[in-house]
């Protein structure tokens, strides 16, 4: 899923930043190998806590309306 998103994407943009909340499958290693992609790093403590924690870390990156 990752590869075909970064192609289809990649042409599109500057930069693309993913958030990472401990993902254990590889996708942090093969995101760092992709030129122009940006992984922070999250916590996550409950099933709705990420979006809590994206506004909290990053205010100013909110989703456009």
């Amino acid at each position: 899923m990752l590869p075909f998103f970064i192609r289809h994407y990649a042409p599109l943009t500057d930069r693309i930043v993913v958030y990472d909340d401990g993902s254990q499958d590889g996708s942090v290693e093969y995101l760092a190998s992709v030129p122009r992609v940006e992984t922070r790093a999250i916590a996550r403590s409950g099933r709705d806590s990420t979006i809590a924690e994206l506004r909290r870390v990053d205010p100013l990156e909110q989703p456009a309306r």
